[in-house]
Protein backbone atom coordinates (compact mmCIF):
# COMPACT_ATOMS: atom_id res chain seq x y z
CA UNK A 1 0.00 0.00 0.00
CA UNK A 2 1.47 3.58 -0.87
CA UNK A 3 1.98 5.78 2.19
CA UNK A 4 0.13 9.05 1.36
CA UNK A 5 0.17 10.56 5.04
CA UNK A 6 2.08 13.99 5.83
CA UNK A 7 2.22 13.61 8.98
CA UNK A 8 3.00 10.81 11.20
CA UNK A 9 0.76 8.86 13.36
CA UNK A 10 1.02 9.14 17.03
CA UNK A 11 -0.77 6.39 19.02
CA UNK A 12 -3.42 8.07 21.51
CA UNK A 13 -6.47 7.05 22.54
CA UNK A 14 -9.26 9.77 22.56
CA UNK A 15 -13.31 9.51 22.85
CA UNK A 16 -14.47 10.74 19.53
CA UNK A 17 -18.01 11.47 18.66
CA UNK A 18 -20.26 12.67 15.64
CA UNK A 19 -23.66 12.46 14.47
CA UNK A 20 -24.06 10.08 11.06
CA UNK A 21 -27.88 10.13 9.88
CA UNK A 22 -29.29 11.49 12.63
CA UNK A 23 -27.81 9.23 15.32
CA UNK A 24 -25.28 10.14 17.71
CA UNK A 25 -22.35 7.93 17.33
CA UNK A 26 -18.67 7.33 19.64
CA UNK A 27 -15.83 5.50 18.97
CA UNK A 28 -12.10 6.00 20.08
CA UNK A 29 -9.02 7.28 18.46
CA UNK A 30 -6.00 4.27 17.81
CA UNK A 31 -3.86 6.98 16.13
CA UNK A 32 -4.05 10.81 15.39
CA UNK A 33 -2.40 13.76 13.76
CA UNK A 34 -3.12 17.16 11.98
CA UNK A 35 -3.54 15.39 8.99
CA UNK A 36 -5.68 12.49 10.04
CA UNK A 37 -6.89 9.96 12.73
CA UNK A 38 -8.19 6.16 12.78
CA UNK A 39 -11.29 5.76 14.35
CA UNK A 40 -12.27 2.33 16.46
CA UNK A 41 -16.23 1.83 16.38
CA UNK A 42 -18.12 -0.72 15.39
CA UNK A 43 -20.38 1.59 13.44
CA UNK A 44 -19.98 1.13 9.93
CA UNK A 45 -19.27 3.98 7.19
CA UNK A 46 -19.06 4.07 4.06
CA UNK A 47 -15.50 5.62 1.95
CA UNK A 48 -15.93 9.88 1.67
CA UNK A 49 -18.89 10.63 4.28
CA UNK A 50 -18.03 14.02 5.70
CA UNK A 51 -18.45 14.14 9.53
CA UNK A 52 -18.50 17.13 12.16
CA UNK A 53 -16.28 15.44 14.79
CA UNK A 54 -15.65 16.09 18.87
CA UNK A 55 -12.14 14.53 19.97
CA UNK A 56 -12.66 14.65 24.12
CA UNK A 57 -8.65 14.82 24.99
CA UNK A 58 -7.72 14.09 28.65
CA UNK A 59 -10.50 16.05 31.17
CA UNK A 60 -11.38 18.89 29.17
CA UNK A 61 -14.08 20.83 29.32
CA UNK A 62 -14.88 20.93 25.78
CA UNK A 63 -13.90 19.08 23.18
CA UNK A 64 -11.80 19.79 20.10
CA UNK A 65 -13.85 19.82 17.23
CA UNK A 66 -12.95 19.87 13.41
CA UNK A 67 -14.66 17.82 10.13
CA UNK A 68 -13.41 14.84 8.45
CA UNK A 69 -13.54 12.73 5.28
CA UNK A 70 -13.68 8.80 5.86
CA UNK A 71 -11.09 7.56 3.30
CA UNK A 72 -11.03 3.93 4.64
CA UNK A 73 -12.94 1.49 6.43
CA UNK A 74 -11.91 -1.75 7.78
CA UNK A 75 -15.03 -3.92 8.68
CA UNK A 76 -13.10 -7.22 9.40
CA UNK A 77 -10.65 -7.24 5.71
CA UNK A 78 -8.00 -6.63 7.97
CA UNK A 79 -7.74 -9.40 10.70
CA UNK A 80 -4.34 -7.78 12.23
CA UNK A 81 -6.17 -4.32 12.36
CA UNK A 82 -9.59 -3.19 14.90
CA UNK A 83 -12.81 -2.58 13.28
CA UNK A 84 -13.48 1.02 12.14
CA UNK A 85 -12.62 3.80 9.98
CA UNK A 86 -10.16 6.40 8.79
CA UNK A 87 -10.65 10.05 8.29
CA UNK A 88 -8.63 12.71 6.45
CA UNK A 89 -8.84 16.23 8.33
CA UNK A 90 -10.31 18.27 6.10
CA UNK A 91 -11.23 21.58 8.14
CA UNK A 92 -9.57 22.55 11.56
CA UNK A 93 -10.71 25.63 13.28
CA UNK A 94 -8.84 28.02 15.59
CA UNK A 95 -5.93 26.13 16.44
CA UNK A 96 -6.84 22.66 16.12
CA UNK A 97 -3.76 21.98 13.82
CA UNK A 98 -1.89 23.51 16.72
CA UNK A 99 -3.41 21.48 19.56
CA UNK A 100 -3.04 18.17 17.32
CA UNK A 101 0.75 18.89 16.34
CA UNK A 102 1.22 19.40 20.31
CA UNK A 103 -0.18 16.13 21.17
CA UNK A 104 1.64 14.33 18.99
CA UNK A 105 5.04 14.99 19.89
CA UNK A 106 4.16 15.06 23.65
CA UNK A 107 3.98 18.91 24.55
CA UNK A 108 1.39 20.49 26.25
CA UNK A 109 -1.82 21.14 24.13
CA UNK A 110 -2.83 24.76 24.06
CA UNK A 111 -6.41 25.60 24.84
CA UNK A 112 -8.70 24.77 22.19
CA UNK A 113 -9.80 27.39 19.35
CA UNK A 114 -13.38 28.45 18.95
CA UNK A 115 -15.93 25.84 19.71
CA UNK A 116 -18.02 25.36 16.63
CA UNK A 117 -17.20 23.98 13.41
Amino acid sequence: MLERRVHQRTKRSYRIFWNHEEVRCAGVTLDICPGGIFVVTCMPLIERSRLDLEIWIGDSVRPLRCRGEVVWVNRGQIATFPPGFGLKLVELNGNAAEVLIRLCTGEDAPEFGPASV
